[in-house]
């Protein structure tokens, strides 16, 4: 008869040669898509991560996706990642969403709009100018000075 402990023991020895058998073609994967250059290693001091570190992947992969605008497939490449995550420093949970093509239809769409609100500011700021009265030119015709508002502290 066994003891728990002898069972335990031949359960996580039976356990782990499992997992090594089933990890064994995906990391001949991962090797051949080192060699072909299409992982590339992650340096994990270099990336940000607002969730668990276990978060963050050993290797940056090519990954498929789908624009979101316009619905062609493209590849996100390990070295854009690699910028993305360890240059432009942007979270590791992030991934591309937009094909080259629709990101500049995008940045450029939001820059007309930030000038456009810019442009409605600086013609407000305007039009406030133009229209309050001149202190001089209120002296030279005789008519009452601008009010004065003064911040009265309460006590």
């Amino acid at each position: 008869m066994k003891s728990n402990k002898k069972r335990r023991e031949e359960l996580r020895k039976r356990r782990e040669k499992k997992e090594e058998k089933l990890a064994a073609p995906e990391r001949e994967r991962l090797l051949d898509e080192i060699a072909a250059g299409h992982a590339l290693g992650v340096s994990k001091s270099e990336v940000v991560s607002h969730g668990y570190p276990y978060r963050i992947p050993n290797y940056y992969r090519d990954m498929p996706f789908v624009c979101r605008d316009c619905g062609k497939s493209e590849v996100w490449t390990a070295k854009q990642q690699k910028w993305w995550h360890e240059v432009v420093k942007v979270e590791i949970e992030s991934t591309a969403v937009r094909c080259r093509r629709c990101r500049t239809i995008e940045r450029d769409r939001k820059r007309a709009v930030r000038e456009a609100h810019l442009a409605g500011l600086k013609l407000k700021a305007e039009k406030k100018k133009k229209s309050e009265p001149n202190q001089a030119l209120c002296q030279r015709r005789g008519c009452a000075p601008p009010r004065q508002i003064y911040n009265v502290r309460q006590r």
